[in-house]
């Protein structure tokens, strides 16, 4: 997954450096992207901002009814057959619990919001669908008087999403950055503004003594920027040098890992619908 967007702008670096006439409001933008995508890196990724994505829907697995189990034993969808719904009536993704089962679409990502979908090229009614727990897109009825709706379970897929026969889905995903990740960008930011115009930089938290005349800077040895691995009787973690980013990477990232840990199988089919750009929709 990449950045989606600065977790910072060129005005929060320029209000926490005391910055009141820049020349170059370039550096402190460019300052701002960097600390945003250094931290989204060393915080596991975990906060990428808001992304934008349009998918298409397409039913992955064309034998709905029933499920076959590694010993070969059939199970039947008991609630497909009460229902009396014809083969293809309902997708896949659907939930059995209830009086019907719901038609319901797995999107990748944490949903935040679905902005448009396009059946026939014909915008959808919002009033029509609901998402369900961050991630499943659910068909649902306007009132009780109105018949149940349901995805498409195929379309066209070399066709543009205007065209009949095809659907589509536009939605914002993401986490929003906490107070503590945007206060540690401002900070970061800040340093590498200074250095970029060849100002001195801030001295780091852990100085123990300053010589006025030739100022000489005196911190433990094993400090250094970035992860500690540590070991017996050196706690490992995040020192820096910069408080409010120690704070934030110890707290998100503790152990000092280069992304969150996924577990995949083989067996595991396609689950998310497929997405228009090259990127898969679980990246």
């Amino acid at each position: 997954m990449a950045l989606c967007s600065p977790w910072i702008d060129g005005t929060d670096v320029a209000e926490c450096c005391n910055v009141e006439d820049c020349d170059t409001p370039s550096i402190l933008q460019g300052a701002a992207e960097a600390a945003s995508e250094l931290l989204f890196m060393y915080s596991m990724r975990q906060f990428p901002g808001i992304c934008e994505r349009t998918v298409r829907p397409c039913r992955t697995n064309c034998f709905c009814p029933w499920q076959v189990l590694s010993r070969g034993h059939i199970v039947w969808n008991w609630n497909y057959a009460w229902a009396g719904y014809g083969y293809g009536a309902w997708t896949c993704n659907s939930d059995c619990c209830g009086c019907r089962p719901l038609s319901r679409v797995l999107l990748g990502g944490y949903v935040q919001e679905v902005t448009e979908v396009v059946i026939n090229g014909v915008i959808v009614d919002p009033d029509t669908y609901r998402v369900d727990s961050r991630k499943w897109l659910t068909r649902v009825r306007p009132s009780a008087d109105d018949d149940p709706a349901r995805w498409p379970g195929c379309q066209n897929l070399d066709l543009p999403e205007t065209e009949e026969g095809t659907w589509a889905v536009t939605y914002t995903y993401g986490r929003d950055v906490p107070a503590s990740g945007i206060n540690a960008a401002i900070a970061l930011a800040c340093e590498i503004y200074k250095q970029c115009t060849n100002q001195k930089c801030a001295l780091p938290a852990n100085t123990t003594r300053v010589l006025r005349q030739g100022i000489a800077v005196e911190k433990p040895a094993f400090i250094s920027w970035g992860f500690e691995k540590g070991g017996r009787s050196i706690p490992r973690g995040w020192k820096t040098g910069i408080p409010a980013v120690d704070v934030f990477l110890n707290a998100t990232n503790p152990t000092g890992l280069v992304r969150v840990p996924v577990v995949w199988s083989p067996s595991t089919p396609l689950r998310y619908a497929p997405s228009l750009g090259l990127s898969t929709p679980g990246s």
